[in-house]
């Protein structure tokens, strides 16, 4: 039953994730070493992990009786059986635990790493933890909640470094949308940075040669290193939707393209191509 409710509670949060972005716990959560929290993501990771430790520790446990119990039979059959039974019921526990697992990565990997902070809807912002005392998402002190006043925001830019590097302002709409969720100081465990999400490792020059947090230094080479996986891809194929799809396969990781990243822009990429022509 646990199992199940576990799947089911995890299938619940992904498909109502933006509900759970927009509630906030009133009263305080206890938590390990005495800590209380309100914080929702925190709350189910305790509660998943609380659930797979109990699981683990009960089936160890039952193993133990089982033996014990098959060591003290002393040839009696009815005793046997039962020792037998006990025992494979608790491994039975264990394969479902791992299923639980194996099911909760398929449905996102940062569940069983437990780092939910990462998924869209449940960590506040995509991508990240937040800088201490940043504003993000806010203009002269007032909160904005609305997609459409981002963009108001950071279109001109958008439009403006598209335009410079011959690409579709709707892409780099979707990289944005789907990296940053258009906090331009949101930061993520990977050391990923502002709106595009530039990786620290990867691109040590666009830290050391400017503000990662100012919008249009951001977009301009974030923009700008698109293009470049843009080209790449034209040089793979002729179809320009494919192209695209490999660009954005391309950004998340140049060596190996994650075409399962690539799914997720693409489909934001189609949002802002059918808003931009309805």
């Amino acid at each position: 039953m646990f199992l199940a409710a576990v799947v089911l509670t995890s299938i619940l949060v992904f498909s109502w994730s933006p509900a759970f972005a927009q509630y906030k716990n009133q009263e305080k959560i206890p938590g390990p070493g005495g800590e209380q929290t309100s914080d929702f993501p925190t709350y189910l990771k305790q509660i998943i992990n609380f659930g797979f430790a109990t699981i683990g520790i009960l089936a160890l446990w039952m193993i133990v009786i089982g033996a014990y119990q098959y060591l003290m039979a002393a040839g009696n059959i009815g005793k046997v059986d039962s020792a037998k039974e006990t025992i494979g019921s608790a491994l039975l526990g264990l394969i479902l635990g791992l299923c639980a697992w194996i099911i909760l990565y398929k449905i996102n990997p940062d569940l069983v790493k437990m780092d939910l902070s990462r998924i869209q809807g449940l960590g506040g912002e995509v991508g990240a933890g937040i800088l201490p005392g940043s504003l993000p998402r806010s203009i002269a002190g007032k909160v904005i909640a609305s997609e459409d006043e981002m963009r108001k925001l950071y279109d001109p830019l958008i439009e403006k470094y598209a335009k410079q590097e011959g690409v579709d302002p709707n892409a780099i709409r979707a990289l944005i949308a789907h990296e940053s969720k258009w906090n331009r100081e949101a930061i993520s465990p990977t050391n990923d940075y502002g709106l595009m999400q530039i990786n620290q490792s990867s691109h040590s020059s666009f830290f050391s040669n400017g503000n990662w947090k100012d919008p249009e230094y951001n977009i301009s080479y974030g923009t700008k290193y698109f293009a470049q996986r843009l080209n790449w891809a034209k040089s793979q194929t002729s179809d320009p939707n494919e192209q695209y799809y490999l660009a954005f396969a391309a950004y998340n990781r140049p060596a190996n393209p994650n075409l399962g990243y690539a799914s997720l822009v693409n489909w934001q990429f189609q949002r802002f191509s059918n808003q931009k022509t309805g």
